[in-house]
């Protein structure tokens, strides 16, 4: 994890805002001084403090003071999200960084009473991450990975609800386990559009209605829990369409490298903090799927981030596999530590195993 965080300090980016923040712009010159912003969670709000600061790095801290209900704080660009902070239980904190170009934003925290506050950049900055010819090239190197993880996960995703749709039990539990390691390598840019996101991979309790789960769990669900796929057909071909509009909607973004080291850093974490316990995968417990899936896209970040690791971080640029394994069985370091806690997630599972983790434990590790 601290090789992970320390991608952030050598990677820049300015939220690919050359469209409100051109290029010869004129404004105040930020270049020189990072911007700090506290976000207190609470249940009324989680009004940024300043609400308001020039272009250029800004560090958000975000501490949940005292709200059970309210876990998480991101930063919105119209229906893009930038950045986040989430499993942030009472009495926790935690931090994310981003460099933004003049423009007006929102801090969300989805179920505060007041879930939206305005939070707005100005002026313009000096410099970009577009100036450095390595991070222009992580970029694009990790929009191509991107590009050919969700076009798999789309023909999985179409293989899977056709098994649905046909009433194929055995090989929809199957191809499930396939389906779902493909979304959780790219996890963090499905984030992005939120509600497309809940939609694909919403919880029973993300849900304001019944109606409302939607997705792979809502598939998960009948398939393992309810034993029966009767109704599935329009939730299938939902997951189906979503799916092909994520792709279309990756096809066009711009990633910014901090975007990239924040997206890996979360990866980890969420597993440690919140999947760990088997929630996500509750009815099929094929959760060590998903933390394969998990430790691959931020593997994945950290090895298109690994040029500017070596031109300007410390040590664990130079030793990256000690920084964070390799997406293969055996590693140390973090795989070593899902792995061990893993072993406390199988006694909460019963000993139980699925086909779909069958698959990969039995050699379809799928890459």
């Amino acid at each position: 994890m601290i090789a992970a965080g320390l991608l952030l300090t050598a990677c820049g980016g300015d939220k690919g805002g050359d469209a409100k923040d051109p290029a010869g712009a004129k404004g105040d010159n930020a270049a020189a001084k990072s911007s700090t912003v506290t976000i207190t969670i609470t249940d009324k709000d989680c009004a940024p403090s300043p609400a308001t600061v020039p272009a250029g790095a800004v560090k958000f801290n975000v501490t949940n003071k005292d709200s059970a209900k309210v876990t998480e704080a991101e930063l919105l660009d119209g229906g893009k999200m930038l950045g986040e902070k989430e499993n942030l239980t009472p009495g926790l904190s935690g931090d994310f960084s981003l460099t933004l170009g003049a423009g007006t934003y929102q801090v969300y925290c989805p179920g505060a009473g007041t879930d939206k506050t305005a939070f707005t950049v100005t002026g313009s900055a000096a410099h970009s991450w577009k100036d450095d010819p390595a991070l222009v090239a992580a970029t694009k190197n990790y929009a191509a990975w991107i590009d050919s993880e969700v076009k798999q996960e789309v023909t999985a995703t179409d293989a899977f609800t056709a098994a649905v749709k046909a009433g194929q039990t055995d090989q929809a539990k199957l191809l499930y386990g396939k389906a779902r390691v493909y979304y959780e390598r790219i996890e963090p840019t499905a984030e992005i559009w939120g509600d497309l996101d809940g939609r694909i991979d919403g919880r029973a309790d993300d849900a304001a209605t019944p109606d409302q789960f939607t997705g792979f769990h809502r598939i998960e669900q009948a398939l393992w829990q309810k034993k029966s796929l009767a109704g599935m057909d329009k939730i299938a071909d939902q997951l189906s369409a979503d799916t092909h509009d994520l792709y279309s909607k990756v096809e066009t973004v711009e990633y910014q490298p901090a975007e990239i080291a924040n997206g890996a850093t979360d990866l980890v974490n969420e597993i440690q903090s919140s999947k760990i316990t088997g929630e996500e995968e509750r009815y099929s417990h094929i959760d060590l799927l998903d933390f394969e899936g998990n430790l691959a896209g931020a593997n994945e970040a950290v090895t298109v981030l690994l040029p500017v690791l070596k031109q300007n971080g410390p040590g664990p640029g130079r030793h990256p596999r000690r920084a964070l394994p390799a997406d293969r069985p055996g590693a140390g370091g973090l795989r070593g530590q899902a792995r061990l806690r893993a072993d406390r997630l199988r006694g909460l599972q019963q000993g139980h195993r699925h086909p779909a983790a069958g698959a990969v434990a039995d050699g379809e590790r799928l890459r």
